[in-house]
């Protein structure tokens, strides 16, 4: 469905904003999961975005089961990002955070990650923060939204994210 105006000539950009899986199966079947998402969403044709969502780092599935993580640090990124990064047109200050960009005349769109929680294990091998329940953008994403910025005079700015990156308690 998500390829329907693509196939038509409709566009020049496809976004996903995040909840690619809804993170309650095991991490096996949800990596394969990301994988058959990204292999289906991306495209040679045009751009495209693949955005991280809260249920996106299979944290339901651990938390349900009181399992340790299901998914290793970075899984998430390795397999979406990568190819995204590889793009012709998409621009970058790094490929760390999920920060990336396309301009499109004086037009600039800005994804940027409402899921960028650090990957921290307490004593017992489960994670410090849910990404279910726990939305961030860290410092050095927003160092790279900031260059990004400076670099954006005279453009119109549309951002995309999986969630508001800022809500009425900061």
């Amino acid at each position: 469905e998500f390829n329907y105006l693509e196939e038509r000539g409709f566009l020049k950009l496809k976004v996903h904003l995040g909840d690619w899986i809804d993170g309650s199966d095991p991490g096996l079947v949800d990596e394969q999961e990301l994988i058959n998402l990204r292999n289906c969403f991306s495209s040679k044709r045009i751009d495209y975005a693949l955005i991280k969502g809260n249920h996106d780092e299979n944290d339901k599935f651990d938390a349900l089961h009181e399992m340790l993580p299901s998914f290793p640090e970075r899984e998430f990124e390795d397999i979406m990002w990568t190819n995204m990064y590889r793009q012709h047109n998409i621009h970058y200050i790094s490929r760390q955070h999920g920060v990336a960009y396309f301009d499109y005349g004086d037009l600039r769109i800005i994804m940027i990650n409402t899921s960028d929680v650090p990957y921290i294990l307490d004593d017992n091998g489960k994670k410090k923060y849910n990404t279910q329940h726990t939305l961030a953008i860290r410092e050095d994403q927003v160092q790279e939204i900031i260059e990004i910025l400076e670099k954006s005079v005279n453009k119109q700015i549309i951002f995309m994210g999986h969630a508001v990156p800022i809500d009425r308690k900061g």
